[in-house]
């Protein structure tokens, strides 16, 4: 596998009160974390106040990680989905959905179309990091995505469950 690379072409600015990230990917291990995407400041480290967001693989499950405005200086917010979710040498399609809008934030995790996990969201916004948007890896950390990645779509809003369905259908 190649080293990871940041997408340039993204910009976050707009995604201060929502937003989707959804790809299909296949796995070649379980054990271990694994950054599907990421995006924050360098570094990235405990309490990860530095992260916009992050989606991984860990266990067999799927985190998101992201970091409201109100916390950029107490840490993140995460939601993992029940382990045994993903298996390996599977393709699954993975969509995680942030949303802080003041009718009730939440942060949601599709796996194959079904609602994985979901939690409530801080209502304060979603952190704008200037650092890129990184697929399959965090330059430093070891945490490098084992398998492939393939049709990564972002939105600047919450897709419903229909809706995630529905793309994951035609892609």
């Amino acid at each position: 596998m190649g080293r990871p690379r940041p997408a340039t072409a993204f910009r976050s600015s707009n995604l201060k009160s929502a937003f989707t990230a959804s790809a299909w990917f296949r796995t070649e291990k379980s054990h271990g974390w694994q950054a599907l995407f990421w995006k924050g400041d360098q570094p990235d480290r405990d309490p990860y106040s530095n992260r916009e967001f992050g989606l991984f693989l860990h266990g067999g499950s799927v985190h998101l990680s992201s970091t409201p405005v109100s916390r950029q200086h107490r840490g993140h917010i995460y939601l993992d989905t029940p382990r045994g979710g993903v298996q390996i040498d599977r393709w699954h399609h993975v969509a995680a959905v942030l949303s802080s809008d003041v009718d009730g934030g939440a942060m949601r995790i599709y796996v194959d179309g079904e609602l994985a996990a979901s939690r409530p969201y801080d209502r304060s916004g979603i952190r704008d990091a200037t650092g890129p948007l990184w697929i399959g890896g965090i330059p430093g950390r070891g945490v490098a995505f084992r398998g492939l990645v393939d049709e990564v779509q972002l939105w600047s809003r919450a897709l419903t469950g229909d809706e995630i369905r529905s793309r994951m259908r035609t892609s």
